[in-house]
């Protein structure tokens, strides 16, 4: 699915997502809009989509080509948002599962996401998944997953 074709059901996923925690995402259009069109320019083909009824519910941006600052390649992922009225089912679970097969795809076995140092349940939730907390920058804590 092309982002740019659903950029305002996207823009309101994101919004209604980070409401909760308004520390960590973006609040205003123009900051949404942009950082979107930086996930679709960064992901590629790499934006996964999760849909209900034909209608987008939550997306993962994922980075096959991102490299770290000691300049390793690696598997990033950018973003996974999924609208609160959907929370809780299991579409995240999902989506995310999805955005690592694209990842593995490319050949990828090291796996990088950061997240707000305050925001538990994403942090239980990508701990769930195998990722486990390797450093802290401001705010933002950096989890890893390696796979043999």
């Amino acid at each position: 699915m092309d982002p740019d074709l659903h950029v305002e059901e996207f823009r309101e996923i994101y919004r209604r997502a980070y409401q909760r925690l308004p520390r960590y995402g973006y609040r205003r259009d123009r900051e949404i809009n942009t950082y979107l069109h930086w996930l679709k320019k960064r992901a590629g083909g790499e934006f996964v989509v999760a849909l209900v009824a034909e209608k987008p519910v939550g997306f993962m941006a994922v980075d096959s080509n991102w490299l770290t600052w000691t300049g390793r390649c690696l598997g990033e992922i950018h973003e996974i948002v999924v609208d609160p009225d959907y929370q809780g089912c299991g579409i995240g679970r999902q989506l995310f599962l999805a955005g690592l097969d694209v990842l593995r795809r490319s050949d990828h076995k090291k796996f990088e996401l950061w997240v707000g140092e305050k925001n538990d349940r994403a942090r239980a939730f990508y701990e769930s998944l195998g990722f486990h907390c390797k450093g802290k920058w401001g705010r933002w804590v950096q989890m890893v997953r390696e796979e043999n």
